[in-house]
């Protein structure tokens, strides 16, 4: 690197100091000034020597007899602040941040030690270990809250609810789908299923062509149902004229079907004549049988 008076140059450097923090400072003699580079950054500041920062100078012989000068920072005193102007805390909460997880960092021992007020679900000395009543799958579908080391609460996602959002909001439940539709619960929403030849978002439309085949369906159910209150009339009728009247219009027609099946089921009579002193015929002998074949 060439010497310089830039902020990234030295001029003639002799003298070199750290602070606590850890902040380098550089005695930059030719160029009367003092650069600072500070611990973590990328970055580098100056003091002009000619300004009298409240820092120490201090002349010191080198083996080439010169003399040159460094810097000392003055101290804070007895407080834990550092800094130039002792305006930065020291301590280890404020310089380390040791607790994570949203703890709480307290100083101890005027800074030199400290304690983390842990959050509930945490433990350890810097509140590093999880012990918390949330799991993995506590709230399957949403954020789980822990309340206790052995109690939870879940903010369910939208569309979902129950104790661990383990379930879809129904809204189907006060929908009425027309024409036999089916309603099926969505996230969020509905939608009714329909079925052919219904449409709408409650099936409520119905095409031309099914109307006309509800209507023919109807008629023919109509007439079905005269039918069958006709026959129904009719054997009451017939019973009131035959048990309360004595009247019975089909008595000839029922007795003359009665002798038409008695007859069917009759079984034939066989009959034998007996002859009452009929002469005995004579005897046949084989001559007799002979010459009646010969005639």
């Amino acid at each position: 690197m060439r010497s310089g008076s830039s902020l990234n140059q030295l001029y003639h450097p002799h003298t070199v100091y750290f602070d606590s923090v850890g902040n380098l400072y550089v005695g930059d003699e030719w160029n009367f000034r003092v650069q600072i580079f500070r611990s973590g950054m990328n970055t580098c500041d100056q003091l002009r020597t000619t300004e009298k920062p409240s820092l120490t100078s201090v002349s010191s012989k080198y083996r080439d007899n010169s003399t040159s000068m460094f810097i000392v920072v003055d101290s804070c005193g007895t407080t834990t602040n550092i800094g130039q102007n002792c305006n930065i805390s020291g301590t280890i909460c404020a310089m380390q941040k040791p607790c994570p997880n949203n703890s709480k960092c307290i100083d101890l021992n005027n800074g030199h030690d400290y304690n983390c007020s842990c959050r509930i679900g945490f433990f350890g000395k810097q509140c590093q270990f999880i012990r918390s009543s949330c799991k993995l799958n506590t709230c399957l579908y949403g954020t789980c809250r822990p309340i206790t080391n052995s109690t939870y609460d879940c903010t369910c996602s939208y569309g979902y609810e129950g104790t661990r959002c383990e379930r879809k909001i129904n809204y189907c439940w006060n929908i009425t789908c027309y024409n036999r539709g089916v309603c099926r619960p969505l996230l969020g929403a509905y939608k009714c299923e329909c079925l052919s030849g219904t449409a709408g978002e409650h099936c409520e439309k119905v095409t031309t062509k099914l109307y006309i085949y509800r209507v023919v369906a109807m008629s023919f159910a109509f007439i079905a149902i005269l039918a069958m209150i006709s026959v129904i009339l009719f054997v009451i009728i017939m019973d009131v004229l035959r048990y309360f009247f004595g009247i019975d219009p089909i008595r000839r027609e029922r007795e003359r079907i009665r002798k038409a099946r008695r007859a069917k089921r009759r079984k034939p009579v066989i009959q034998r004549f007996v002859y009452v002193n009929a002469k005995p015929l004579p005897k046949r002998t084989l001559s007799t049988i002979e010459e009646e074949t010969s005639i």
